[in-house]
């Protein structure tokens, strides 16, 4: 393999030559620790072959090979005795030592819900024979074309129920909530864990606290809602349950990225633990 010369007077494109041009120290300006940001300039061979120490080293690696010279942008996180030291006498981020960075976003979906769904409807079909004949009897009328029987003056809701099924409505739109934990982080930590083939209902401060969530980001998250119509049936329980857990490596660079989401509804607990 042909050697590498570092040029501190300038690089030559012919050779396997490289500068440095630009150097910045951010302390804990993220959130993620002490970052040094070098750039560097030089042969596209000497960069490629030099990226290999650097990715190995832990560091995040990008190189624009657009101009006659290549400009490589190396990112070191951890920490050093000196911030002005050359990257290679850097303290080297070993395996679990990383601080990644994340991000976090919300985002707002809406689903269907049958009719029979709607709170004030479940409480009028429990004063019926059964919620079951309640909705037997409607659903029923509606398919034969035949009217309502059931006593429109004890259940009003019913008639309305039978009319917009007649007309072909069967559901409603609501809005649920989703949260997701986007991470960039060295592929020296290793991949992810596989999630969980059964994954937890987590209340709101367990989430918090499970997956480090800033002030901020709690601040942000949804509460149950109060009214007495909308609480959870028996056996169901508002909560965070993990619906999107995706990875993918870089080989190039050996950075990973990763995706959590987290949609907040009320989960039946029959199927999915709970975590408060």
């Amino acid at each position: 393999m042909a050697n590498i010369i570092f040029s501190p007077n300038g690089p030559n494109p012919s050779n396997y030559d490289y500068i440095m041009v630009s150097r910045r120290f951010e302390n804990s300006g993220s959130g993620t620790g002490a970052v040094w940001t070098y750039v560097y300039r030089g042969s596209k061979d000497a960069l490629r072959i030099q990226s290999l120490t650097w990715v190995n080293a832990g560091c995040k690696v990008s190189i624009d090979e657009s101009g006659p010279y290549a400009t490589a942008t190396v990112i070191f996180n951890g920490a050093a005795s000196n911030p002005a030291d050359p990257i290679e006498t850097q303290f080297q981020v070993g395996v679990g030592l990383e601080t990644g960075t994340f991000r976090y976003e919300f985002k707002t979906d809406y689903v269907e819900m049958s009719l029979f769904s709607l709170p004030a409807v479940m409480m009028e079909a429990m004063k019926y024979v059964s919620v079951s004949q309640y909705r037997y009897d409607i659903e029923n009328a509606v398919k034969n074309g035949q009217s309502l029987t059931i006593n429109a003056q004890n259940f009003p809701l019913a008639q309305k129920i039978w009319a917009k099924l007649a007309r072909g409505q069967e559901s409603f739109p609501i809005s649920r909530v989703s949260l997701s934990k986007v991470g960039s982080f060295s592929g020296s930590n290793g991949l992810p864990q596989i999630p969980d083939a059964m994954p937890p209902v987590y209340s709101s401060a367990r989430l918090a606290f499970d997956y480090q969530f800033p002030v901020s980001v709690q601040r942000l998250m949804p509460l149950p809602p109060s009214n007495p119509l909308l609480q959870p049936i028996p056996g169901t329980q508002w909560g965070w349950l993990q619906m999107n857990q995706s990875t993918s490596l870089i080989e190039k660079s050996n950075q990973v990225e990763q995706t959590q989401t987290w949609t907040f509804a009320a989960w039946d607990l029959d199927i999915y633990p709970y975590y408060s």
